[in-house]
């Protein structure tokens, strides 16, 4: 049985590498199954984060699959309205602790991606290591479009 999808928010600390990938993947998987794919947006936690552009290796993960992230510009959560979103998905775990402190989110509404430790961060290393990232977020995405 598939999910009833709401407005969605993909978190991770900067929005230029984890976030941004796992947006373009999920909005395509919503769009395969007959959802609305604008459903769903990204953003970090880092404040001083905002405005850059996608990670190059990010860029690269993402055309090797077929999706542009050039277009992209990082947001900073705390300049949205977190009370709009009926999920939040983070990460990693201590995104999920950020999430929480922040005004408006609906705490019952915020989960981690890729299980107890969530998706590793990619920051700062070599392209396979974003490669496997994109593996990580990719099985992700699959494992929202099925309840156990």
């Amino acid at each position: 049985m598939a999910h009833k999808f709401v407005r969605t928010l993909v978190v991770c600390k900067g929005n230029t590498c984890r976030s941004p990938m796992f947006e373009v993947l999920f909005r395509e998987a919503l769009t395969e199954s007959g959802y609305d794919p604008n459903l769903v947006e990204s953003a970090g936690v880092l404040r001083e984060a905002a405005g850059k552009p996608a990670n190059d290796k990010s860029i690269v993960c993402m055309d090797r699959l077929g999706f542009n992230l050039r277009g992209h510009r990082s947001r900073w959560a705390g300049d949205l309205d977190l009370s709009q979103f009926g999920l939040v998905v983070c990460m990693e775990p201590e995104v999920v602790d950020i999430i929480k402190a922040m005004k408006g989110v609906n705490l019952d509404v915020v989960t981690l991606a890729g299980g107890d430790s969530g998706i590793p961060n990619p920051y700062g290393k070599e392209q396979d290591e974003y490669d496997r990232c994109a593996v990580a977020i990719q099985k992700a995405v699959e494992g929202m479009f099925t309840i156990e």
